[in-house]
């Protein structure tokens, strides 16, 4: 889950995490205040990069699928769009069968 730690991810990884899902948070920062919540509900943290295609699809492998959320307020309009585009192409490419 790209966006795990923010309001609309960590509301999605809640639930999921209630109904019994298996959750991959992907963050920045797994130390973060909010990535330690996560791992204590039993999400599993892992550190990325959105901006790197190769830290996004090692995260994305065996995964069946991706939520997905960027933020433009912390960088701009284009990192968001190219964020995407990256999140899309390491879906793609670890073979992730859906993508919200």
């Amino acid at each position: 889950m790209v966006g795990a730690t923010g309001r609309q991810g960590s509301a999605v990884a809640r639930h999921l995490l209630e109904d019994g899902w298996h959750v991959r948070a992907l963050s920045r920062d797994p130390s973060s205040d909010a990535s330690r919540a996560l791992r204590e509900r039993g999400a599993e943290l892992h550190r990325v990069d959105a901006e790197d295609v190769q830290s996004l699809r090692q995260a994305f492998d065996g995964a069946y699928g991706v939520f997905n959320v960027q933020n433009p307020m912390t960088s701009s309009l284009e990192a968001e769009v190219r964020q995407g585009r990256n999140v899309a192409d390491a879906a793609a490419g670890a073979g992730v069968q859906h993508v919200v």
